[in-house]
């Protein structure tokens, strides 16, 4: 613990392997591109004069391929640990993960699953906020006086 807020624990996000391998077919979004680029190497004066079909070819692929990336782990369909990755196809809630200890929790792992980036910043935003039992001041804030006395 430091400085009153938990440690952030370690987060599960699938590498460049597994993310290929989790968009299967979606994968030749990336693939268009290889004799793209390989065509405005060789041609540059024929990409220049179909700049407009050039920037179109490219960003659509482009765009396809980071949205299936970004939502590869949506695809994943076992039960996984959200610190580690770990199939836990069998375990009950409440147990721990084997492989790195962590609780299981399965409401947590469909809500990691839906968008992981979105969990860890409302996991962030949470640790920010007061305990449930901790007073605070709720009122007006006193207003400091300025040095010219306004």
């Amino acid at each position: 613990m430091t400085g009153g807020l938990p440690e952030e624990p370690r987060w599960y996000l699938p590498g460049v392997g597994e993310r290929v391998r989790l968009m299967g077919w979606r994968v030749i979004y990336f693939l268009v591109l290889i004799p793209l680029l390989a065509l405005m190497v060789v041609v540059p004066i024929l990409m220049l004069a179909w700049w407009k079909l050039t920037v179109i070819a490219v960003a659509l692929p482009v765009t396809a391929g980071t949205a299936a990336a970004r939502r590869a782990l949506q695809r994943r369909k076992e039960p996984f640990c959200i610190h580690c990755g770990y199939n836990l196809t069998g375990m009950a809630d409440g147990h721990r993960c084997p492989e790195c200890g962590e609780k299981i929790d399965h409401w947590e792992i469909e809500e990691y699953r839906r968008d992981p980036h979105w969990f860890i910043r409302r996991w962030r935003a949470r640790q920010q906020l007061p305990a449930q039992d901790q007073a605070f001041h709720a009122g007006p804030k006193p207003r400091e006086r300025s040095a010219d006395g306004t």
